[in-house]
Parts: C-alpha cells; sequence; structure tokens
C-alpha cells in the first residue's frame, strides 16, 4: 500500500574534496564527476530529495524515461562489449537462486538475496533482490580485475522499492596491492554516512516513498580517481561492485556494467534510450520543504531576498512573493534562474511558472522576480506550523543561494464535528470478577454468551442508534469466531454452528443499516496460531482460550506478509478479508480504522513500527490505541485526540509531515464517555463540554474533530439479569441520544458517523498527499465483474496541469486466486490495469491527472 509516506531524510553537506561540478575541459573528455549522471529513469520521479544532493544533475541530461528501457540497454551493451562483471544479468543459479558470479551474504535466515523475474520489466530479465529481513543487512559484491583502466566506465540501474532500511550502490578501487584508491558511495534509502577524503557518499534519496527511488548512473572511473581523489588511474588494478540492503528494503538492480566503453558514448545510448519531452521532476513538483540557509551551498556574490518575509492570509486567498536577486560581487553572474519551491503539501502552490530566468547580472546589479502564489491548505495540516517556501537562484553550475519566507493560512470555512459511538464486540464469561456480571460466570465461553453477548447486545445498541441517525462502530473480535469453530468440531450439540451461522447474518443485516463492523485483535482464540490453548468442556458445551495472551502485537510479534498467518500483517489481513466478505453489497467499502485487543500495539519503538506497517499494508489507516500500548490513559482531552503519529510511535505525534505513521483517534474527553458507566447528565454534559471547546462561537472551528465514545456491548446492562437489552445502561443511552440530536444534530453542529466515515473525512483534510480508497461493491451487470467507486481523499490537493499524483488503490482482500484481472477507468477511459494479481501488495498504482470519476473495476471467475 500505499504508500506510505513517511522516511527520515538527513542531507550532509558535502566535505571539502568531494565537490563534483559538472564543468567541461577542453576536448572531448569530461571533468570531476561529469559522468556522475543520474537519470531519472521513472517518470515523475526525482534522483534525490534536496537540491544539493542533486548536483550531479546539473549535466543537463537528467530525464524521465523508461526505467526497464535503460536496464535493458545496459544488459545489450554488456552483452556486445568488454563487460568485465561476472553475470551482469544476474542469472540465477539453479540449486540456490542466487546470482551466479556474485558473492552474497546476510546475517539471519530468511533475507533473501536471489536472482528473480519482477513484473513491468522486459520479459524473461532477471533482477538481483535483495530484501534483508528487519535487523539484517544483505549483500552481494563482485571483485572485477582491470588490467587497462583507460575509457573504464560503470553504469548502474537500480530501484529501491521501501521507505525504510537502508540502499547502497558502493563502487571501490584498489592498486594492485589491494590497497584503497577510493570509495564512492551512493545512498537511495537510508541513512547517509559520513564522507572522508577517501570515501565519498552522495546522497540519492527522495523525500517520500511515492516519488520512487531509483539510480540510473554512468561513472567516468579515470575522471572519478583523478578528480575526487587525486589519484593516477594507471595504478587501478581491481575493481569492487557491492550492493547492500537493510532492515526490509527491496533492493532491485536490474543490469550492471563495467567495461572499457566511453563513459561519454554510454551516457549517449541511456539518454536515447530514455523517453524524451519529459523534464526531470523538479524541486516544487516533488514538494520539498523548504531549507535553512545553513544547508545551503550559496553562489558567491549572490544575495536573494524574499518579501514578505511573514505573512498571514486565507485558504483560497492569493499573495505575491517578490525576490530581489543581487550581485554583490566583482564579477557578472549568470544566466541565473530562480526556482520557487512549495512545501510539501500542497499547502501554497504558484499560479504560472515556478521557474524564472533572472538573467546575467553585473556587479551591483540586482533583479527582482514575482510569483503569485495561492493558499489552499490551512497551516494547521502542517501540524499546525507556518507553511514555508523557498527561492532558489542557481548558475547552471549547480550553485545555488537560497531565500526561506512562512505564511500562516486560516481556514474561513466552517469545521465539522463527528460524534462517533465505539465498542468492542466480544464476549465475556466473567467468573471471578465480583462486578462484571456479564455472562452466565459458568468459567468457560459458552454459545448463549456468544448469542447475548455478540447479537442480542449488538442489535439493541444498533436499534436505539438508528432512532436519531447514529451508527455504531463495533470491533468484532473476529479471531473468537475460530475459536467458536473449533468448540463446534469437538461439540456434538449443533449449537456452535448455529451461533456462529446467526452471528455472520447479523453482521450482514446490520452492517446493511449503516454499522461498521471491523475486525478486533484479541488473537488468543485463534486455532491456528501456534500460540492458541484452547480447552473444551462437554458438560457447558463450552472453550476457553489463554487470556493472558489476550492481545495482538506481544502473541504475533513478527510484522510478515499476507501469506503468513502467525504475523501482524497475516492476522489482519486474514480476518479482514473474511469480514470484508461478509460486508459484500452491504454499502461498505474500504476498511480505515479499528482496534487492537488490550490496545496491544505494541511498547517499544521497533514494535509499533511493525504494527504501523501491518495496518497500513492492509489499507487500515486508524486505530483507537495510543497510551494504553504502554499502560497510560486511554482516553485525551478534546482537541487532542485526533493525530498524526509518528512513523514508530503511535503515542506521540508526528514532528514532520512526511514522518507520518497512521492516525489515533482516542475515546474523549480525558475521564472519557463509558456508557457502561455514565448517567444521563453525566454523557450529556461531556458532549456539552465538546461543543464549548469546538464551537465557541456557535459555528464549529476549521477542521475535522471528533467525540468519540466507547463502551463493550457484554458491558451494557438492562434492567434484568446479564441478558436484558431494556432499562439500565440501554435506557440512559436512548436519551442521551434524544439529546445530542435535538440540542446539536439538528442545528447541525454535530455529524454522527462511523470511524471509518470519520477518519475518511479526516484523512480528507489532513492527509499530505493524494490518498485513493476504495467504495462499496457495485455488481457491474456480467457475470463475476465489480465495480468499485474510488474516493480521492485531500479534496483541497490540486489535481491536473503539473500536479499529477502517483496513488495506490487496494482491491478487496477476499478476492484470491479468483481474481483474474483489475483496472482502473476515469470516466469510463481505462488508464492502468494489471492481470498479475492478486499481487504481493493486493493493490494497484495509477495517476491522477485530472478531475473525473475514477473506478476500480475487477474481473473474477464467476462464483456457483
Amino acid at each position: 500500500m500505499p504508500r506510505r509516506y513517511y522516511g527520515t531524510v538527513r542531507t550532509r553537506r558535502r566535505p571539502p574534496g568531494s565537490v563534483y561540478t559538472w564543468r567541461r575541459r577542453k576536448g572531448p573528455h569530461f571533468s570531476g564527476l561529469v559522468m556522475l549522471t543520474v537519470m531519472c529513469t521513472l517518470a515523475m520521479f526525482m534522483v534525490s530529495s534536496h537540491p544539493l544532493a542533486r548536483e550531479t544533475s546539473a549535466a543537463t541530461w537528467v530525464r524521465t524515461g523508461n526505467r526497464s528501457a535503460v536496464g535493458a540497454e545496459l544488459l545489450r551493451l554488456a552483452g556486445e562489449s568488454g563487460n568485465l562483471v561476472d553475470n551482469p544479468a544476474f542469472h540465477p543459479n539453479p540449486d540456490t537462486g542466487a546470482p551466479v558470479g556474485w558473492t552474497t551474504w546476510a546475517g539471519r535466515p530468511g533475507s533473501t538475496i536471489r536472482s528473480a523475474y519482477i513484473q513491468n520489466t522486459p520479459p524473461g530479465s532477471q533482477l538481483l533482490e535483495l530484501v534483508p529481513l528487519d535487523g539484517d543487512r544483505a549483500v552481494a559484491h563482485q571483485w572485477i580485475a582491470v588490467d587497462d583502466p583507460a575509457d573504464l566506465t560503470f553504469a548502474v540501474a537500480a530501484y529501491a522499492l521501501s521507505t525504510m532500511g537502508d540502499a547502497r550502490v558502493v563502487l571501490r578501487f584498489q592498486d594492485e596491492q589491494g590497497r584503497s584508491l577510493g570509495t564512492l558511495g551512493w545512498v537511495m534509502v537510508g541513512t547517509v554516512p559520513g564522507s572522508s577524503g577517501m570515501e565519498q557518499w552522495y546522497d540519492h534519496r527522495t523525500r517520500a516513498n511515492y516519488l520512487g527511488s531509483e539510480l540510473a548512473l554512468v561513472v567516468d572511473v579515470p575522471a572519478a580517481l583523478q578528480e575526487i581523489f587525486h589519484v593516477n588511474p594507471a595504478r587501478l588494478k581491481r575493481v569492487g561492485i557491492q550492493f547492500e540492503a537493510s532492515d526490509g528494503q527491496h533492493l532491485l538492480v536490474q543490469a550492471v556494467f563495467l567495461g572499457p566503453y566511453p563513459a561519454a558514448a554510454l551516457q549517449a545510448e541511456l539518454s536515447a534510450v530514455a523517453e524524451p519531452g519529459a523534464p526531470a521532476r523538479s524541486d516544487e513538483q516533488q514538494g520539498i520543504s523548504a531549507r535553512s540557509e545553513a544547508e545551503t551551498v550559496p553562489v558567491p556574490g549572490l544575495s536573494v531576498a524574499l518579501s514578505p518575509q511573514a505573512i498571514q492570509t486565507s485558504v483560497g486567498e492569493t499573495f505575491v512573493a517578490t525576490a530581489t536577486v543581487t550581485n554583490d560581487g566583482d564579477r557578472p553572474l549568470g544566466p541565473l534562474t530562480a526556482t520557487l519551491m512549495e512545501p510539501y503539501g500542497f499547502g501554497l502552490t504558484v499560479r504560472g511558472e515556478v521557474t524564472l530566468n533572472a538573467g546575467t547580472l553585473a556587479p551591483g546589479e540586482s533583479t527582482e522576480l514575482r510569483w503569485e502564489i495561492e493558499a489552499r491548505r490551512a497551516h494547521e495540516v502542517n501540524l499546525n506550523r507556518p507553511w514555508e517556501y523557498t527561492v532558489a537562484v542557481s548558475l547552471p553550475s549547480g550553485e545555488r543561494t537560497y531565500a526561506v519566507a512562512r505564511a500562516e493560512v486560516v481556514d474561513p470555512r466552517p469545521g465539522r464535528l463527528f460524534y462517533v459511538l465505539t465498542e468492542d464486540l466480544e464476549p465475556m464469561d466473567s467468573a471471578g470478577y465480583p462486578n462484571r456480571h456479564t455472562g452466565n460466570r459458568n468459567a468457560w465461553l459458552d454459545p448463549e454468551e456468544f448469542r447475548v453477548q455478540l447479537i442480542d447486545k449488538s442489535e439493541a445498541l444498533n436499534r436505539i442508534a438508528e432512532r436519531y441517525g447514529a451508527k455504531w462502530s463495533h470491533y468484532i473480535a473476529w479471531p473468537v469466531v475460530f475459536g467458536a469453530e473449533w468448540a463446534a468440531r469437538q461439540s456434538s450439540t449443533g449449537a456452535w454452528e448455529q451461533v456462529i451461522a446467526d452471528l455472520e447474518a447479523s453482521v450482514v443485516r446490520e452492517a446493511a443499516k449503516g454499522h461498521q463492523y471491523t475486525p478486533h485483535l484479541h488473537i488468543d482464540y485463534d486455532y491456528r496460531l501456534p500460540n492458541t490453548f484452547l480447552s473444551y468442556h462437554e458438560p457447558t458445551d463450552g472453550f476457553w482460550a489463554n487470556h493472558r495472551e489476550h492481545g495482538w502485537a506481544h502473541q504475533v510479534p513478527a510484522e510478515g506478509g499476507y501469506d503468513v498467518i502467525y504475523s501482524r500483517t497475516g492476522t489482519l489481513f486474514d480476518y479482514l478479508r473474511r469480514v470484508d466478505e461478509l460486508l459484500r453489497g452491504t454499502g461498505h467499502g474500504q476498511q480505515l480504522a479499528t482496534r487492537t485487543g488490550s490496545f496491544d500495539f505494541g511498547a517499544t519503538a521497533e514494535d509499533q513500527r511493525a504494527s504501523i506497517e501491518a495496518f497500513r499494508s492492509v489499507g487500515l489507516w486508524a486505530s483507537s490505541d495510543a497510551h494504553g500500548n504502554v499502560g497510560g490513559s486511554t482516553s485525551a482531552p478534546f482537541g487532542q485526540n485526533i493525530y498524526f503519529t509518528r512513523p514508530d510511535s503511535i503515542n506521540h505525534k508526528a514532528e514532520s509531515l512526511d514522518e507520518i505513521g497512521i492516525v489515533q483517534f482516542l475515546p474523549t474527553p480525558a475521564r472519557a464517555i463509558l456508557f457502561e458507566a455514565e448517567t444521563v447528565d453525566s454523557a450529556n454534559g461531556k458532549v456539552d463540554d465538546a461543543v464549548r471547546h469546538y464551537a465557541p462561537s456557535g459555528t464549529v472551528r476549521p477542521g475535522v474533530h471528533g467525540i468519540v465514545a466507547f463502551t463493550h456491548a457484554m458491558f451494557m446492562l438492562g434492567d434484568g439479569d446479564w441478558r436484558s437489552t431494556q432499562g439500565g445502561a440501554f435506557a440512559v443511552l436512548d436519551e442521551h441520544l434524544a439529546y445530542v440530536t435535538a440540542t446539536y444534530v439538528e442545528p447541525g453542529l454535530i455529524e454522527f458517523a462511523t470511524s471509518n466515515d470519520m477518519i475518511k473525512a479526516w484523512l480528507d483534510y489532513y492527509t499530505p498527499e493524494l490518498l485513493a480508497v476504495r467504495g462499496p461493491e457495485i455488481p457491474y451487470g456480467e457475470p463475476g465483474v465489480y465495480a468499485y467507486p474510488i474516493e480521492l481523499l485531500g479534496h483541497d490537493i490540486p489535481v491536473g496541469g503539473r500536479f499529477r499524483h502517483e496513488v495506490e488503490i487496494q482491491y478487496p482482500l477476499y478476492l484470491d486466486e479468483t481474481l483474474l484481472w483489475v483496472g482502473i477507468y476515469r470516466d469510463g477511459d481505462l488508464i492502468a490495469e494489471s492481470f498479475d494479481v492478486p499481487n504481493a501488495s493486493y493493490s494497484l498504482k495509477f495517476t491522477v491527472d485530472g478531475p473525473g470519476d475514477y473506478t476500480m473495476v475487477v474481473i473474477r471467475l464467476p462464483e456457483e
């Protein structure tokens, strides 16, 4: 999925001696790293995240293009020339699958280093694939003897497919005695090591994963030795080529070349196969955040002043940014170009051209350049920080001087305040609980408790809500159904089969009324997992699980994948697909929000990162677990309960818009609305407090906000015994919803919603990039053909013109081996398709380049 658009980028300033300028010498030989040209080989993507790190692209042939064509051309040249690399096409060893001729290493069993066919590469081609486990590093390397370094050229086409971990390409040079002559390294993803005189690292990371991370470069080896390391190329006797990946990264290498081939000629060959006509993706298209002056490499003698330095404006308003560019030096400077780089998140966008010509300035001369900027999104979207934009003035040599300005943007439009009723739908016997008389207390979970607590009580809650147009969000402990299935195989009564069928029918019936049913992760009931212990008791026809392992993250520590049930991703995938298949035809689309069992999301940063990855991989964008995962309070004050998390902690708000995990939505307020323990007055008073907070002047503050209530259906007690659904807490709920409806819903201050609906609205307002989510299934009129409307979230994000967005849509998880084809249509025209389905991510990427009705259509084997 999607994507994931978080990841830390830290750009290091290059140390003395590592400057590469792209100046041409007189004659045909290029100087410096003129052949360390990085070619953008994937349409609409850039090779780096920071203007300083992209000086390698200033040699003029940075292009978008067909990435597989570049690799294929390298393979062709390797076959026709004096290529020195053993197996540049990565043919596999039939016994091990590892590429012949390459030395490979990984620290842990299960890390993958192999030759593999990858989709969207030429048929029959093999790519080197390095996929290390979390905490591991995978390496493939080869040493090559060099007799004559003249015209020795290195080239590679490689792709990093994951946001996390490291992905590096390393080139080492040695003399006859094995002494180092220098090392060059390129970082595509991960941490950039520090450079030294004999070891130079170059930052080619992209800022977000939807921008891609690929490296297609050509290195003139003799020029690199001379200009970077000041070494006579004649000393070169061995070249080491190394590919490295770590911590779950997927590094693909399509082709590698090292041989006596003129670098300029190879550069021309690769440039010729790149698709012409599309300029390289520029800073402003990538959405790079503004940089401080401390990070710049300025043009000597050039100053840039931005006006206004700070401004307050409103969404929909425009203002003019003026850059005064002055030559303070004693020599002419030019030709100069000035680019206004929009902030990541589309808070500010330029009307018109983002890059303007500043001409050549004589000493003492100034010029003014102007851009009209539209304020598109409130700075609340930018984590309540002003939007920053940068003007970069550059010379053809790549030297740049920057100026940064800020804009506070307020949203004049009224916001939305949702009231979400959530409950954890699970059974409980209550034996041993002195104050919890919620079951028959026979010390076993039996069919009666299932029926009363999972069906009767949840339906009673739904009936009350429906009187007022409210909807419940039921987080149903679906693993308990597996426990019931196990019990049915032990039992001879038939009661378990009947209650399972009735529960499934209840879910379908109630979901069709608009209520949400999403899996809740108490996985101790799932008999398929190796750490599950179940016991059956014939006298009560009941069973029991290990409730000391009643969570999720601690029971399945591995992140895993769809095909590994004993993993976080595997459990989420399996439970979601089973529930989603039940919900077909009920009007529900992609599930976005749930709560884990016992708030067990994981406690350590590593654990939480794995859970976040698992959530995102199955299409879930939100959980309600913060702080409960470490034993803290599971509720929050109004205004502090919904936020983007860090990539490794649900308990901490994101610190940067390009480093986010998922959304947390916590029950409110700090002393939360818990329906099993409320009076009418206490529940009403908490909602009154919420409205005073969010709508102090009678209009809801801008943005999207939520009042989140919480209970367990099994805890809701009526006036009779534990089976009763009349009076008691049910009557309190009824009176409370009547009050909220009359006082706040009918006047338009509060909207009832499910958590899926609230999170969808919240992402629509706050997401920093365009997101695609799946709508409900619609029969297409032919057997086996189904359509799903696609909702694009990010309603203030511009679409069309230079604003093209690659998005990823997840198709239903229950479409397994019966799935034959997936296509994306825009206004009836096919724009993307795949026959390789279902793929590893159960998703399909497509480009949104204009407004329209986007629809996903699937073809599966007709159902019998």
